[in-house]
């Protein structure tokens, strides 16, 4: 999974935010450009119209893009600074122009309130969340993803 993947996983757009954040449209899709602090690399990212992120970084100096981005292994310091000020970037986007999952918004707001975490008791779905009350463990809560066709009685839904 690379990091455009990890950070906004469960997460949808909010494509009004985009302008606002310094995207400009070009398509379908939204472009941002932005200058690193830490080196004279420039990290350019997209977000399709159906709200995938991508991006890249390049070398101002020789206008090539920087591949050491996406190496794992290499573990040298100015390629975990490069990788640290992008990663940061794309928590800033997300933050601020994408909203969390439902579901996540649910369990961070259970969280907050009675101070709970969920328990995921069920192997054959290892996503469903179970809410128990701390003192005798019965649920209070739980969180599973239904097809709507299992709602409506449509099964092609």
């Amino acid at each position: 999974m690379d990091v455009e993947e990890e950070i906004f996983a469960k997460r949808q757009c909010r494509f009004n935010k985009l302008a606002a954040y310094g995207f400009k449209k070009n398509g379908d899709d939204y472009y941002l450009e932005v200058p690193l602090k830490s080196a004279n690399f420039l990290a350019k990212i997209r977000i399709s119209s159906a709200g995938k992120v991508s991006g890249n970084v390049y070398d101002l100096d020789t206008g090539e893009e920087y591949l050491l981005l996406r190496v794992e292994s290499n573990t040298g310091s100015f390629s975990a600074v490069v990788k640290a000020e992008y990663r940061t970037i794309l928590q800033d986007i997300a933050g601020k122009c994408f909203v969390k999952a439902q579901a996540d918004r649910i369990k961070d707001e259970i969280k907050a309130r009675y101070g709970d975490e969920p328990d995921f008791p069920f192997k054959k779905f290892p996503d469903y969340a179970v809410f128990r009350n701390p003192q005798n463990r019965k649920w209070y809560g739980l969180l599973m993803a239904v097809p709507l066709g299992k709602l409506t009685g449509d099964e092609k839904d």
